[in-house]
């Protein structure tokens, strides 16, 4: 199957789940049965963008590959490529650890693949990405 019509398929399957749901779950600050429409939403969200991330793993580790000298290059480019103002430096920060954690950075095929789909992931569930 070509890679454009399994994209195509994943999309139209997964965005079904997307719309707003209310529900009633408990909140330790707001008490039991409140009203909350937030958490399936989100939820769904971060499927999706897992889903769509995993998909396309391969095709953002190419795209890594001029800036895989340093994670900090890799960080700034995914951030240029998916957002529109700038991240807080809290976010930055986290963001920039999980992209040096699990060893030495070395930007080859590997970790540009496998730290490019999940920096996509990571900031696509952000709360800041959410309101660019």
């Amino acid at each position: 199957m070509p890679p454009l019509v399994a994209f195509l398929m994943t999309l139209s399957s997964t965005t079904t789940n997307l719309e707003p749901q209310r529900t009633t779950t408990p909140h330790p600050e707001r008490g039991a049965g409140c009203p909350s429409g937030d958490s399936p939403m989100m939820l769904s969200r971060m499927n999706f963008a897992a889903t769509l991330m995993g998909n396309q793993k391969f095709n953002l580790g190419r795209e890594l590959q001029p800036y895989r000298q340093t994670p900090e290059r890799v960080v700034d480019y995914m951030l240029n490529h998916f957002t529109y103002a700038p991240m807080s430096t809290d976010v930055y920060t986290a963001l920039l650890e999980y992209t040096r954690a699990g060893g030495a950075w070395t930007g080859n095929d590997t970790q540009l693949n496998n730290k490019g789909a999940g920096l996509a992931r990571l900031i696509v569930a952000a709360s800041e990405y959410q309101f660019n």
